[in-house]
């Protein structure tokens, strides 16, 4: 009896030492900047550290994902993620870190929103979150530009004689003259400019037009990050090139708020390019794949937005008068012109 107890005893011991399996592991993820703050152009590293169980796996965000992810930060490179196991400090826990070199053009300060890792165990996949955090970015210039400035000398005495004053009546009257030439030039050149500006603005919607309808809506899932991403570079592309606005260089929300304000941007156009441009940064980024029906309704609201901004931008004249023949199909600006109308 006394020898059945003490394997009973041993066995229960042994027991107590594993980990329970059924313990969900908690995943933590932390983003920090090794300097307190940046200058301007100055180089530092990022790290991301991530806490998970040892059975995970862990993918970090690449170098060159672009501001949509790092914000104000700008990522030079990206360093090779490495790992150890936690040992007795936390049974069956790993760290994964990754360094980034970054560095910043901001004013002020450079914010950096909530940085994502990807925790992969099995079949499933988690998407983990560091807190959002901003970094200072003080000024190059002293904060006392008064010591630096020497008093101001006395006005020199300038004798003027009667041939200065005629070399200067002279210079006067040939500067009047390569004025007026200057500004008959000037005309000349801003009407052939007006010229250019229409031929190129029409060049640009027949080449967004020609890659839009090239596009083809995936099926599989596999297929639609590369499908939305030629779609918001041809979206992007027209945005910076007709309205002027730094659509590669802004976020996502930047565009629709800069569209938004814009004058000639018919308020649901805005709306079609916002709801585009969130169901790609989820495809692109977030790695949700959306179903054939939603890639064929982004591809018609895109056409549909481009159509309705072109109609806008023209006015009535030059699009009746400039505009190329059509043949009996109808094109992307004449569908959307009721629409723009009505907006």
């Amino acid at each position: 009896m006394t020898r059945t107890r003490c394997w009973l005893l041993v066995l229960i011991g042994l027991l107590a030492l594993l980990p329970p399996v059924s313990q969900a592991q908690r995943v933590q993820v932390e983003a920090y900047v090794e300097a307190d703050s940046l200058r301007i152009g100055e180089q530092t590293t990022l790290w991301m550290v991530v806490e998970h169980s040892f059975q995970s796996e862990v993918s970090f965000p690449e170098a060159d994902t672009g501001p949509t992810l790092f914000g104000d930060l700008e990522v030079l490179e990206r360093g090779t993620p490495a790992y150890q196991y936690m040992g007795a400090a936390r049974s069956g826990g790993r760290i994964d870190s990754v360094g980034y070199t970054v560095t910043t053009f901001a004013l002020d300060e450079a914010e950096v929103p909530a940085l994502p890792a990807w925790v992969v165990t099995g079949e499933d996949t988690t998407i983990a979150g560091s807190d959002a955090f901003t970094v200072p970015v003080p000024s190059v210039l002293p904060s006392d530009t008064t010591t630096a400035m020497q008093p101001l000398m006395p006005p020199v005495p300038f004798p003027y004689t009667w041939h200065r004053w005629v070399a200067l009546s002279g210079l006067a009257l040939a500067l009047l003259a390569l004025g007026l030439w200057g500004y008959w030039r000037y005309r000349r050149r801003g009407e052939a400019e007006d010229t250019a500006a229409h031929n190129e603005a029409a060049t640009i919607y027949e080449a967004t037009c020609t890659t839009l309808g090239s596009l083809a809506p995936p099926e599989a899932n596999a297929q639609a990050k590369a499908f939305y991403t030629t779609l918001t570079q041809a979206l992007r592309t027209y945005l910076a090139e007709r309205l002027r606005i730094p659509a590669h260089e802004r976020t996502s929300a930047e565009v629709v708020r800069a569209l938004q304000e814009h004058p000639q941007v018919p308020k649901k156009a805005a709306g079609r390019i916002q709801a585009v441009l969130e169901l790609a940064d989820l495809a692109k980024f977030a790695d949700t794949y959306p179903d054939a029906t939603a890639n064929r309704t982004a591809l018609q609201e895109t056409k549909q937005a481009v159509d309705a901004i072109e109609h806008a931008l023209r006015p009535p004249a030059a699009s009746s008068v400039d505009a190329p023949p059509r043949a009996s199909t109808p094109s992307h600006a004449d569908r959307a012109a009721p629409d723009a109308a009505s907006e």
